[in-house]
């Protein structure tokens, strides 16, 4: 399965600059909204969408592949 990584990210900004990375900063920065930053950040996202992949990865300098890792399944889950 395709598990984000923007929380985690999130969370080492906050640690590197000592200030919060929250959901509508983030929102604000990317023209995305709240609601798209959220799913994405809870892992709750179905879909990518190039256009929030694209303003995630601009906003926060990383890569597709910083906000997105693969995790194999459990064996014998569906």
């Amino acid at each position: 399965m395709i598990q984000t990584r923007l929380r985690e990210i999130l969370l080492q900004r906050e640690l590197e600059y000592q200030e919060p990375y929250t959901i509508q900063g983030v929102a604000e920065a990317t023209g995305l909204s709240q609601n798209a930053v959220s799913f994405f950040r809870s892992g709750r996202t179905t879909r990518f969408d190039a256009h929030v992949l694209d303003a995630l990865c601009r906003v926060l300098e990383v890569q597709v592949g910083d906000l997105l890792v693969y995790v194999p399944d459990a064996e014998g889950s569906t």
